[in-house]
């Protein structure tokens, strides 16, 4: 996906909001684990209180198709 890692929090939770199936198709793992690290990087992952840390997991859950508990290892 190109620039979706860009979007504010604003968008990212207007996106989660939307009913509509949106998918990230990776050609593999590396892309994939690529994709998230950049956009955990691009919304400064760490810095971000509980709340929008919540919005980019659930975000990076919807784009990947990875379960919660996947998303949650993966970041880690």
């Amino acid at each position: 996906m190109e620039g979706g890692d860009r979007l504010s929090l604003e968008n990212i939770r207007a996106l989660l909001e939307l009913s509509v199936e949106v998918n990230f198709q990776a050609q593999g793992r590396q892309e994939l684990y690529g994709w998230v690290n950049q956009t955990l990087r691009r919304q400064d992952y760490g810095r971000l209180q509980r709340a929008g840390k919540g919005l980019v997991r659930r975000y990076v859950a919807k784009m990947t198709g990875l379960s919660r508990a996947q998303v949650t290892r993966l970041i880690g």
